[in-house]
This record gives C-alpha cells, sequence and structure tokens, in this order.
C-alpha cells in the first residue's frame, strides 16, 4: 500500500472518529454545462472537509436543465437571476430543519440567484462565498471581450455590457446580468448579507475590491491540488506541454504563431478548437489523458506553456506543473503574473506577443538546468502554499472569520 493510501485511511478514521465539535458546512453550488475548474474545486474542497471530519451537505443545480426549458422558462430564468424566490424553498427543503455552522456557496448563477444570502441571513446561518471568477464586476465574468483584456466596468457601472453585448453577444441577457450585479450593489448585499469573500489571488481581490467588494470581509485563498505522490523518476525532459482547452483565449493561436518561428517539440492534452490552424509538424494532440499520465507527461516537460489571454481565476494546471517541478512558461499579467515568479518558478512573456512567447522557449530550451532549478523552486512553492493540508488551515480560519463576522453584523 502506497504511502498516499495509509495517509487516506488514516484522514478517513480520523474524520469518522472525530466528527464532534467540526464545524458542519452547508455547500452550495451551480454546475456549469461545460465542467470546468469550478466545479472540480467545489468536488475537491467538499472532499477535503469530509476527510478531515466535517459533517458536509451538499446541495446543487445543474445547468444542463436549461436545455430542456422553453423559451417562456429560458426568459423567466434570465430575469429571475436577480431574484429568485424558489431558492427559499430549495433551501429549507435542502436543510432539511438542520442548522449548519456555515454555508459555503461556490456558484449561484443563474438558477440559485444572490437572493439566497438573503433567506440564509433570515436562518441566522453564516456565509462564506467563493469568487472564481470577475461576475461581480463583469457580465461575462472573464474581463476579456473582442479578443481583449476589458477593465471598461470595473469600479463602474456594468450595464455598459449591454452596448457590448458582453453576456452571450446578446443585449437582452447582458442587461439580465448586469442588472442583478447592479441591484445587489444598490442593495449592499455583499456588505450586509455575506459574511466571507475567498479571493483566489491577490490581483483578483484588488479588482473585485475596486468594484464594490468590502475589502474588511475578502479573504486570499488558493486553489489546491493533491500531491502526485509519485515515486517514478524521470532523467530527461524533452518537450513542452500544454494542457487545457486548446482554443483561442487560452493562448492557442500564440502557440502556433510562436512555432513558425521555432522548432520545439510540444505535447498537448485537451481538446482543440476547430477554429485554431494546427498545420505544424511538432504540436503533438493526445486529447484527455487520465490524471496519472498527466503527471507523467509533466514530469518529462521542460516547461508547462501558459500563454492565456485573460487574467484567469487561479489555474489548477499551473498548481499541478509545480506539483511535478516542472516550471511555467505564462502570460505576464492577472493570475499568471502572481503565480509563476520569472527566473525563480518560471518564465514570464509579454501579453499576446508571440515572438517574446518564442524567446522564452528558446531560452528555456538551450538552459534546461536553470529550468530545472526553476522546477525544483516550483516544487517548494507548491509544498509551501498549495497542498490540501496547508489548504484546509487557510479553510478554517476564513470559517472562523466568517462566523465571527456574521456575529458581530446579526441585523
Amino acid at each position: 500500500m502506497t504511502a498516499f493510501c495509509i495517509r487516506l485511511l488514516f484522514l478517513l478514521l480520523v474524520g469518522v472518529l472525530n466528527t464532534d465539535n467540526k464545524i458542519s458546512v452547508f455547500s452550495l453550488h451551480n454546475y456549469y454545462q461545460n465542467p470546468g475548474g469550478e466545479d472540480t474545486v467545489f468536488q475537491n474542497e467538499n472532499k477535503l472537509l469530509q476527510l478531515n471530519g466535517h459533517p458536509v451537505q451538499k446541495v446543487t443545480l445543474d445547468n444542463d436543465v436549461i436545455n430542456h426549458f422553453s423559451i417562456f422558462q429560458k426568459s423567466k430564468m434570465l430575469w429571475e437571476s436577480t431574484w429568485n424566490r424558489d431558492s427559499q424553498s430549495r433551501l429549507l427543503s435542502a436543510l432539511k430543519g438542520d442548522s449548519p455552522d456555515i454555508c459555503h456557496i461556490h456558484n449561484f448563477f443563474p438558477l440559485w440567484s444572490p437572493s439566497i444570502f438573503y433567506y440564509l441571513k433570515k436562518l441566522n446561518i453564516p456565509t462564506v462565498i467563493t469568487l472564481h471568477n470577475y461576475r461581480f464586476t463583469c457580465a461575462n465574468a472573464y474581463l476579456f471581450r473582442n479578443d481583449h483584456i476589458c477593465e471598461k466596468c470595473v469600479g463602474k457601472s456594468t450595464l455598459r455590457s449591454v452596448v457590448y453585448k458582453c453576456y452571450q453577444n446578446s443585449r437582452i441577457k447582458s442587461f439580465a446580468v448586469s442588472s442583478m450585479i447592479e441591484y445587489h450593489k444598490k442593495l449592499l448585499t455583499w456588505h450586509k448579507k455575506v459574511d466571507a469573500f475567498i479571493c483566489l489571488t491577490e490581483f483578483q481581490k484588488k479588482i473585485l475590491c475596486r468594484s464594490g467588494l468590502p475589502d474588511s470581509h475578502c479573504y486570499i485563498k488558493p486553489n489546491f491540488i493533491n500531491d502526485p505522490n509519485s515515486s517514478e523518476t524521470y532523467t530527461g525532459r524533452s518537450h513542452f506541454l500544454f494542457m487545457g482547452r486548446f482554443e483561442h483565449v487560452k493562448g492557442a493561436g500564440l502557440i502556433m504563431d510562436a512555432l513558425e518561428s521555432v522548432s520545439f517539440p510540444i505535447s498537448v492534452l485537451g481538446v482543440k478548437s476547430e477554429t485554431i490552424k494546427t498545420n505544424i509538424e511538432n504540436v503533438n494532440f493526445h486529447g484527455h489523458v487520465e490524471n496519472h499520465k498527466v503527471h507523467q507527461y509533466l514530469k518529462t516537460s521542460i516547461a508547462l506553456i501558459f500563454p492565456s489571454r485573460w487574467y484567469e481565476g487561479l489555474p489548477l494546471s499551473i498548481l499541478e506543473a509545480f506539483a511535478c517541478s516542472t516550471p511555467v512558461i505564462a502570460s505576464n499579467h492577472g493570475a499568471m503574473a502572481e503565480l509563476v515568479e520569472h527566473g525563480k518558478t518560471g518564465l514570464l512573456f509579454e501579453p499576446g506577443n508571440a515572438s517574446d512567447l518564442a524567446a522564452k522557449m528558446t531560452w528555456a530550451w538551450e538552459h534546461k538546468e536553470e529550468m530545472r532549478i526553476m522546477g525544483e523552486n516550483a516544487r517548494r512553492i507548491y509544498e509551501e502554499k498549495y497542498t490540501p493540508e496547508k489548504n484546509y488551515e487557510m479553510l478554517m480560519n476564513i470559517y472562523e472569520k466568517a462566523i465571527e463576522n456574521h456575529h458581530k453584523n446579526k441585523k
């Protein structure tokens, strides 16, 4: 039995035997139609809480149901994204008379709506929400429009999104979403009804606090990944690696442009967009692969290439690279500029600049020993910040602060 399995068994036993006096958690989430990082974080955090002995009750809605809605139902859902009265009955039905110590919300849009914070306040349940994106200041949640970073609504009204059709390329839908954002700003929902906000990075916190979130209730806690904990050793690193959706917003086009001037092998793990031209011979597409194989690819890579054009939240693939002692070559903005320390845990290139990306890849190819040292540094950073154990400590501190804030502001 591996050391990891022994540790997991131990944690499970501790969880079973020590549930007394553990914070009980009511965990709420709205699943996306296309599964992504938020859904993974929701699942991982719940498992982490359960492994540490916390009673966890999950209640979820899934956007897949929208595919079966009539036009009337879709219109009703859109306008109810501001205030959904059905959320109260859903909550009461899920709680079944129980009173958990805390409610942790990951995503309430669009099927729950911010009305849940009012119902939870009436039930005297402290609330925490993890901010996985920039929805509180941006209708499309990404601060990205027309192939460029866009901060036009940061610190201002999001109603200008209607002009640009920011949400699903629709003025009507953009109006509905931005109305939800502005309505709850005016109601001071985020100041009065939420006890703690979890921001993934300092960068994200600054952006959202500029847009009206209370700085005093915003706490930074990154995501985490489990330690690959592999006993396998790899002596050669012979290629670069890209992980995720190989599409324009993720910088796929930048990689292809960069490879027109340099000739290095790159492996791509993930779904390939049909809009990206992939006629370069040294790009090898492997599609979706299992986790243990992902780690093998990482451990034989000179660097993970992460050329995202938007700011990102907190990419799990970068944490996976760090855990596998693999440095990262990333865009020098947003979450990437905070996660990757240039010259220490990887290299940063000018966002959107394929020539600079090619130059950084060339340097990495020619300085493999320096990249190996950066990989070792990255592994140390993972152990310091991104393990389940470290994350659990941070999460408990935030829960305690949320409960304290709740008792201070009972209104």
